[in-house]
């Protein structure tokens, strides 16, 4: 496309307002319908009592049908990007060459080595019921994590290298960098402590399985890129030059550093 690093933003900026008022929208819907709101909030097909309201001659089955298309939709919306960001990191070498995916010309073996991984998390899932209850929270604090980690790189280029060329710029600036890590930050430690799946009762003990989840996920990855990948990394053409332009401001400025020093 045409000037994809500012096309792209506005296109993410207007998508995530077109949610948003979606999401307020179907709440809204969703609530106001019988059995009402305590009832709604706690099933996983919540758009099932507007569906059955609104045709009052379809029955539970052709009310969930009418969900399929949305099902579809958003699997498709995971797993394309899903397969797109494998294919980059086994671009960069932060895969293992087993994965086949380095120098594919297609994303057709990152679709499925998304689909291979997807199973095997499904398959922890049923083996460990309490893992299966928190995979939506786990998905949710990781996401919390990688966003996170945008806002305080995003703060530390705004900050250090203010300079550089951009062709989008933020109309939010860094206050909106200050409260997007906010929000972040409460919706994780919401999601960490907070929700009755992040812990599930056996026994008479508490599992607090999402934590537990996130530590081991956090860690093995930090240890697979400490010890194994990083020394194997690799930038692509983009990466190394702004990665060479970081390192020449970085490299300017402790020289200027010393001189006033002296």
């Amino acid at each position: 496309m045409q000037q994809p690093k500012e096309t792209i933003s506005f296109a993410c900026m207007a998508g995530v307002l077109v949610l948003f008022a979606c999401s307020l929208a179907v709440t809204i819907v969703a609530a106001s319908m019988p059995p009402g709101l305590f009832t709604t909030a706690g099933t996983s097909e919540f758009m099932t009592p507007s569906y059955l309201a609104t045709f009052p001659k379809l029955d539970a089955n052709g009310a969930w049908a009418l969900i399929l298309p949305a099902q579809f939709g958003m699997a498709y919306g995971f797993i394309m990007p899903t397969s797109k960001l494998m294919q980059s990191l086994a671009t960069s070498n932060l895969l293992p060459s087993f994965f086949m995916l380095r120098g594919a010309k297609t994303n057709r073996r990152g679709i499925i080595m998304t689909f291979i991984t997807g199973y095997v998390i499904c398959l922890i899932g049923f083996y460990v019921p309490e893992f299966a209850d928190a995979q939506q929270p786990i998905a949710v604090a990781c996401g919390c994590v990688c966003y996170l980690a945008d806002f305080a790189a995003y703060y530390k280029i705004r900050t250090t290298f203010g300079n550089l060329p951009r062709d989008y710029r933020s109309p939010f600036g860094l206050y909106g960098s200050y409260l997007g890590a906010l929000i972040m930050a409460l919706v994780l430690i919401s999601t960490l402590f907070f929700q009755s799946d992040g812990s599930s009762v056996v026994g008479g003990t508490e599992h607090y399985v999402t934590v537990t989840s996130m530590c081991i996920i956090l860690g093995a990855l930090t240890f697979y890129y400490e010890f194994f990948a990083r020394k194997y990394q690799t930038f692509s053409k983009d990466e190394e030059r702004t990665v060479f332009r970081l390192h020449v401001i970085i490299f300017n400025a402790r020289k200027v550093g010393v001189i006033l020093a002296a």
